[in-house]
């Protein structure tokens, strides 16, 4: 009974399409009703008659579920995004909500409202998977557009961007601070272990086991029932914190699923359909719960084809009987409310543009799709009503399937021909362009203005080599600075105390050897020259009190000042500066990388972190360029981009007053330089989510900072990060099989440590920046292709000189994609070169 009223409607439909445009195509002896074109662009298929032809179709649908086959389909993104915009334009339809973080999508919403870029605010919550896509900017630019009539949100569980995990528990607990009646009761919820797990979860989309599943519900739930009861009047802070109620709830039963199922350890081979029931389920409860959010507004979903469909347990296929996806949940609630629009493609490439692609194999006869590409069909919109009982699709993940496809899409989205989703690249700087316009400046700028004083030279020099150490404990001095009292050449001392400077021959003078701790030493290079050590005489450290409980030796309060004085201390405005790059590499104790070059800096707003640097790499002397396809992970290497990491107060999170309850600090000492008090604190962090340590899969981080008592300014930072390798490794084995361009999850790890030191000192215009960075980055394990040894040490190192802030040479061009195998190579420049620094060891 149920079917026939089904095939009634059916031929409803086909009545009104012969009246704008009908496409009949043979399919098993029966006439599959489409909605086509075989020209045109993908906004072809959304213009005249056949418009009319899909607003019937979709009829009074409050909800459309809009899918695609795979997260990879670069082709579909394009279709779906026109089919996004005739809906919004020609139906009314308000309010695009992604398959991303519901909680991260509705603080997203605030940020454009209070006046962020809406593209920004995009890629701070919903999955890079599209907004990383090239093919998927279009849509970002039309939201931007169309900011005042269309409103983003989630559905999903999960959490998704740094919104959540910035700002989620911290919005809670100033909404109950604010205007809660029950304060003892907020003061006893423990939001501190409430952050700590979403941002764990938001990073590593699993339950930390270093927390209690039990202590997590008690006070979400608790948080719950306070937030319910709050006494709002203003429409926006009820909405607010209606969204904040269901994240909980949402995260709540994320975690749960989390701490029974664990789906992130699931591979590919062993995930299965049932696994996602959970997370269905409580999408679909989101989308419910957006629905009564925008009452009165018609919804679009922007997701896959998998969470969106019906009765998939109608398909041949035994795994998904006991699947019940959103569709499924969904359309006994919404009936006709609800319009389910899958995707698929009659041939061509597919795949994230985070991974290789993959082909699509040739249709089968008595497909929908190889029924539209035997009528050469490019783009069409296929009534599922209109196929017979039994047909077969690619529509789920391009796996072919029998079954009744009337009941698991209303409608099907088709391209002729799809192609993979590639990375989005800002400023369009493609490397395939590169090297010409490398060449170009290369050409353009004569050496001297390349590469400032350090030009060609044509005096002879002294190579001067010497180490620093301790006059009493007889120990090497890391990082002591050296300078002529000239004002000339000058360097910084590696690791082991050692360095190495070019100096004129023509005349003896001294050198200013300096280091905070130590009393500061000039030497003649005629003394080095005799004697390759020197002593430095420690200054006595002092520890104000036994027990640190004074304001002024409290290590968060010093802390405090010195961010808070860092609009202050260090350029606010742009600058440049000249830059000294040497990075080498090895693996098992063999060389596999060694490069130098010298590229001028570029950074917007100085230190005001809203933008990354940006260079032009001037010279590059590749000894040995790094070969990526051996599957070793070289880092550190092949890119100036690699500089963006090296700059701590540039970019550390350690560095926002707003995360200074996620450390813990001590304060190890007061010493002196000079008669400078100088404040040495060490750190650790609570708990290493990305949102604390600046980098991702960390399990430590800790460090050291010397402070300036007199105008609080960072003056040397010291941070060690410790990888955790199991996440890797799980990664690693979920990546088996596939073609991952990245040869970081080929490899299984045992051991993974990064350490920076920074140095930072006062420019012409009495402001602080960047002076001198040593990153190491080592790893051990092994190639899981092979099972050969990995043993990787990695280091990068840089000296800048000329800071400026007048004259500026903007550069647009951002260093991360600044290949260096692009630069052309000037050997006589190399051999002539007065290199500031080299790290002999």
């Amino acid at each position: 009974m149920t079917h026939t009223i089904q095939r009634s409607y059916c031929y409803k439909t086909l009545a009104l399409l012969l009246l704008s445009f009908n496409l009949s195509l043979a399919l098993a002896q029966t006439k599959l009703s489409a909605i086509a074109t075989k020209k045109g662009t993908y906004a072809t298929l959304f213009s005249g008659k056949k418009a009319d032809s899909i607003k019937q179709l979709i009829g009074n649908a409050q909800v459309v579920l809009l899918g695609e086959p795979t997260h990879g389909d670069g082709d579909i993104f394009k279709l779906k995004t026109e089919m996004v915009k005739f809906l919004h334009q020609e139906m009314g339809f308000s309010v695009l909500a992604f398959e991303s973080g519901l909680v991260d999508l509705a603080l997203a919403n605030e940020a454009i409202a209070a006046g962020e870029k809406t593209t920004q605010a995009l890629e701070s919550s919903i999955f890079n998977i599209w907004t990383g896509s090239a093919q998927f900017r279009p849509l970002m630019q039309y939201i931007e557009d169309q900011k005042t009539s269309l409103k983003v949100a989630g559905f999903d569980s999960q959490l998704t961007g740094t919104y959540a995990a910035d700002l989620f528990v911290e919005e809670i607990q100033k909404l109950l601070t604010n205007h809660s009646k029950e304060q003892k009761a907020v003061a006893k919820v423990d939001f501190d272990d409430l952050d700590q797990v979403v941002g764990y979860m938001n990073e590593n989309f699993e339950f930390p086991s270093s927390s209690s599943i039990a202590a997590f519900e008690k006070w979400s739930l608790e948080s719950i029932r306070l937030l319910r009861q709050l006494g709002l009047n203003n429409q926006a802070t009820v909405s607010k914190r209606d969204f904040l109620v269901q994240g909980l709830k949402s995260t709540l039963a994320l975690a749960k699923n989390y701490v029974a199922h664990n789906p992130s350890t699931k591979t590919e081979s062993n995930f299965v359909a049932t696994d996602s029931n959970p997370r269905d389920k409580q999408m679909a409860e989101n989308i419910l719960f957006l629905m009564e959010q925008f009452k009165g507004r018609k919804i679009i979903c922007w997701g896959a084809n998998t969470h969106f469909a019906n009765r998939v347990d109608l398909l041949n296929n035994q795994e998904l009987q006991t699947y019940f996806p959103i569709g499924r949940i969904l359309k006994p609630i919404l009936k006709e409310k609800l319009c389910i629009i899958g995707a698929t493609a009659g041939g061509g490439s597919y795949g994230s543009w985070t991974e290789e692609a993959r082909q699509l194999a040739q249709p089968l006869p008595n497909t929908i799709e190889h029924a539209l590409l035997s009528q050469d069909v490019d783009v069409a919109l296929v009534d599922l009503k209109s196929a017979p009982n039994q047909t077969t699709s690619l529509a789920i993940e391009y796996t072919p399937l029998t079954g009744q496809w009337d009941q698991v899409f209303d409608l099907l989205l088709y391209v002729k021909t799809t192609g993979p989703s590639t990375p989005y690249v800002k400023e369009n700087m493609q490397a395939a362009t590169q090297t010409n316009e490398v060449q170009a400046t290369s050409q353009n700028y004569p050496a001297k203005e390349n590469v400032g004083d350090n030009a060609l030279q044509t005096q002879p020099f002294l190579k001067i080599k010497a180490s620093i150490k301790d006059a009493e404990t007889g120990q090497p001095v890391t990082f002591a600075t050296i300078q002529t009292t000239e004002g000339g050449a000058h360097t910084v001392a590696n690791e082991e105390g050692i360095f190495s400077l070019n100096v004129p021959e023509v005349k003896d003078f001294d050198l200013t050897i300096s280091h905070v701790g130590y009393q500061t030493q000039n030497i003649s290079i005629s003394e080095l020259q005799r004697n390759a050590v020197v002593r430095l005489k420690a200054k006595p450290n002092q520890l104000q009190g036994v027990t640190i409980t004074a304001k002024r030796t409290d290590p968060v309060q010093i802390l405090k000042e010195a961010i808070e004085r860092i609009p202050k201390n260090y350029i606010q405005t742009d600058f440049n500066a000249s830059c000294y790059v040497r990075t080498q590499s090895t693996n098992v104790d063999t060389l596999v990388a060694d490069e130098e070059y010298l590229i001028k800096l570029y950074a917007k707003k100085g230190y005001q972190k809203d933008d990354v640097y940006a260079g032009n790499v001037q010279q590059a002397n590749i000894k040995k360029k790094p070969t990526y396809a051996s599957g070793v992970f070289v880092p550190l290497t092949g890119s100036s981009a690699w500089l963006n990491n090296a700059d701590l107060v540039k970019t550390n999170p350690l560095f926002n007053l707003g995360l200074l309850k996620k450390y813990q600090f001590t304060l190890d000492s007061v010493i002196y330089q000079e008669d400078e008090k100088i404040y040495v604190i060490s750190f650790k962090a609570k708990q290493s989510t990305h949102r604390v340590t600046g980098l991702y899969y960390m399990r430590g981080y800790s460090g050291t900072l010397y402070i300036n008592h007199s105008d609080k300014a960072i003056i040397k930072a010291s941070v060690k990060w410790q990888r955790d390798t199991a996440i890797m490794n799980r990664y690693a084995q979920n990546s088996i099989g596939k073609k991952m361009p990245n040869p970081i999850f080929s490899n299984s790890y045992e051991e993974e440590n990064i350490s920076l030191t920074n140095l930072y000192q006062r420019t012409d215009n009495g402001q602080y920046a960047i002076y001198y960075g040593l990153m190491n980055w080592s790893y051990d394990g092994k190639r899981l292709k092979d099972n050969s040894k990995l043993n990787v040490k990695s280091s990068l190192l840089f000296l800048t000189e000329n800071v400026t802030t007048n004259p500026i040479e903007i550069i647009n061009r951002r260093t991360a994609f600044y290949w260096l195998a692009g630069v052309a190579n000037n050997p006589l420049f190399w051999e002539q070169y007065n290199r500031p620094f080299l790290n002999d060891k």
